[in-house]
């Protein structure tokens, strides 16, 4: 028994209480005699049974938030950062881009280790300031007492990010989407403050950096025209070290065009517009459902764009040829925002003569934009209840390898199921679901195909009946698929930066 503090054991299993809340353990009674010591043993046993329970709960309800899982799949849409109630091992890195570890000041001391899984988790919430002693001790490498190659817990009061990734998880609107998670270790990033490595040095960046009503007032529009912004208001622009990434393999090949790019010309601007007038001018079959007419982005169907046929060979073979059916894993950890089953066509799918026929055609329908722009074609299956909740298609950075996603075509390769339609709350637009045919929407801006336009949210509504299968293509700016995909990630490198 004894009035020291417990240690926390190393068995795993529920993470024990942190050892600032451990409480000391009462001494045993004396023996007076048999009548008094059995009343005195049984309120003894009472108590140790409620702390037994009440414990564990109390450490639960302060556990710090767990981080974002992996970013494992070509879409990085489907990989949202999880947050948990109970404190656990923290999760391997994203496999694009690894975590990069902290500075090290000499080589790895392979003694310098943690003496429980949960000293990382104690030391985000401040256990090595709170309680020294015990953690100096058993929690070496977390509490960065020694050079075991942890990053250093941070530090209380101060603006700092904790995570390696944050720059990455921000890319992909994390700071918005799971704000519980993000703006708790990921501060700076989500510019909630400045840090001492991550600052402006020039009083007027706000104002330096926006751009006006053509960019939809971009926060850091023009960061990507003027150099001197990007390292005298790094913070504002995004640019400080630990948001831009040096890599010269995810370096865009020299002389490449943008996808929209004008013949001849390195303006983009203007070749949204274009490319969706050209399409309601060449098919009699195209439905107007938005346009800058009417003061919004283009959305527009096409009927009969897959015969029935094929229509069949693509969920075939995206089934059979392609990845395995995986559950889409989008959401915050607390709830799911995306509980369809995705299949990406890759390997024999790709080679299908109906694949080459249908991504020739939506080449063609977009003005050339060749497939390499495009990400792996995505198969998707609704069952009933299934949904994805509001979300935008835009999440990669102006100067990751591959830049913006642009343009989605979505179609409707099923039939038979009730609800499911896609629905875009902004617009008050509801597409008709039917076989065949494709929703074709903009992501960006006419006036400045870099920046996002958030009009185009959407979502798909639950399945009522039956089962829904359509077919995804996001075309990117840049090439996609002839990316390294196991180096380059869906970040910001310098070598894209203007």
């Amino acid at each position: 028994m004894g009035n020291n503090k417990p240690k926390p054991n190393k068995s795993g299993g529920q993470a024990p209480q942190p050892p600032s809340l451990a409480q000391p353990s009462k001494k045993k009674p004396k023996k007076k005699d048999s009548g008094s010591a059995k009343y005195l043993y049984a309120s003894v046993a009472v108590v140790v049974a409620a702390a037994a329970v009440a414990l564990p709960y109390l450490y639960a309800s302060q556990a710090p938030l767990e981080a974002p899982p992996p970013i494992d799949d070509p879409s990085f849409q489907d990989r949202k950062p999880k947050k948990e109630k109970k404190a656990k091992k923290a999760p391997s890195p994203p496999t694009p881009t690894p975590a990069r570890p902290g500075p090290q000041s000499g080589p790895i001391d392979p003694s310098c280790v943690d003496e429980n899984e949960s000293c990382e988790q104690w030391a985000r919430s401040g256990e090595c300031d709170r309680n020294t002693q015990f953690m100096h001790s058993g929690c070496r490498a977390s509490c960065h007492i020694c050079n075991g190659g942890k990053r250093p817990p941070k530090r209380l009061g101060a603006c700092e990010d904790s995570n390696d990734n944050c720059a990455t998880w921000a890319a992909i609107g994390e700071c918005q989407s799971n704000p519980g998670f993000m703006l708790q270790n990921c501060p700076v990033t989500c510019k909630m403050c400045q840090s001492e490595t991550c600052k402006d040095d020039l009083p007027d960046c706000t104002e330096r950096c926006k751009g006006g009503a053509a960019s939809n007032f971009s926060e850091n529009l023009q960061c990507y025209h003027e150099p001197e912004l990007v390292e005298k208001c790094a913070w504002t622009c995004g640019a400080c070290k630990e948001h831009r990434f040096d890599r010269p393999q995810c370096e865009r090949r020299k002389g490449l065009k943008a996808g929209v790019g004008k013949p001849g010309e390195d303006s983009v601007a203007g070749s949204v517009n274009e490319i969706f007038e050209r399409i309601v001018a060449s098919r009699p079959d195209v439905n107007v459902l938005s346009s800058p007419e009417a003061d919004g982005p283009w959305v527009v169907t096409i009927d009969n764009f897959l015969s029935d046929d094929e229509c069949e060979d693509i969920i075939a073979a995206g089934s059979t040829d392609g990845t395995q059916w995986g559950r889409s894993m989008a959401g915050d950890g607390v709830q799911a925002a995306r509980t369809s089953s995705t299949a990406w066509c890759q390997g024999k799918c790709l080679k299908h003569p109906t694949t080459q026929k249908v991504e020739q055609r939506v080449s063609s329908l977009l003005g050339g934009i060749p497939m390499e722009n495009a990400e792996p074609m995505q198969v998707l299956r609704y069952e009933l209840g299934q949904y994805y909740k509001v979300h935008h298609d835009q999440n990669s950075p102006r100067s990751s390898a591959w830049g913006p996603r642009m343009f989605t075509v979505f179609m409707y390769v099923g039939d038979g199921y009730e609800g499911g339609l896609t629905h875009f709350p902004k617009l008050n637009i509801t597409i008709p679901a039917k076989k065949g045919a494709a929703c074709v929407w903009t992501s960006v801006l006419d006036s400045d195909p870099y920046q996002r336009d958030d009009r185009t949210d959407h979502e798909s509504l639950p399945v009522e009946g039956g089962v829904k299968y359509g077919v995804n293509y996001w075309i990117h700016m840049y090439p996609f698929r002839t990316v390294p995909q196991g180096v380059c990630g869906n970040q910001a490198y310098i070598q894209n930066w203007h």
